[in-house]
């Protein structure tokens, strides 16, 4: 998987916000090219988040599919993700949080940015998480949760692609 940067990643924020469906259909094109993923995120795990902080979940994930597999020349199709690499990347990135970080979200992030191949996507991922003072959308277990979720789908891509 090459570098995706802040500027694709923009890009594909815009074509988001441009299409009336344009999430809903980008959700259904990834459940359709990444079964396993779409299967792991239903898994009785994410029944703890609210609806809210799971519409955001699967925004970012199609954020970084999108952004990741689109190319101005050609669109690029990443091989399926198989259930085993998920299980292995998401377990590998909770011992991380866990050993590192679980009393401090902030120490957590900076340890997972720590030589991060694809700092810009995680980057989004942080910005996407961000507290509103006004609005107390995301608790701190759903934060934890998506921002996990986010990196083992980025993980993945970058080990197949």
């Amino acid at each position: 998987m090459e570098f995706i940067k802040e500027v694709k990643i923009e890009q594909t924020l815009i074509l988001l916000e441009q299409g009336e469906n344009a999430i809903a259909e980008g959700f259904t094109e990834f459940g359709l090219e990444q079964p396993a993923f779409v299967q792991f995120i239903a898994s009785e795990n994410f029944k703890i988040l609210k609806e809210k902080e799971y519409d955001l979940l699967i925004f970012i994930l199609v954020v970084i599919y999108q952004s990741s597999k689109s190319d101005q020349e050609s669109p690029i199709l990443y091989p399926t993700i198989e259930a085993e690499l998920i299980e292995s990347m998401d377990e590998e990135n909770w011992e991380v949080y866990n050993e590192e970080g679980s009393q401090n979200y902030s120490k957590a992030l900076d340890i997972y940015f720590k030589e991060y191949p694809q700092e810009d996507l995680l980057a989004f991922v942080e910005d996407s998480l961000v507290e509103d003072e006004e609005d107390e959308t995301i608790t701190t277990v759903g934060r934890e949760i998506i921002f996990i979720t986010a990196k083992t789908l980025v993980d993945c891509m970058h080990k197949e692609g």
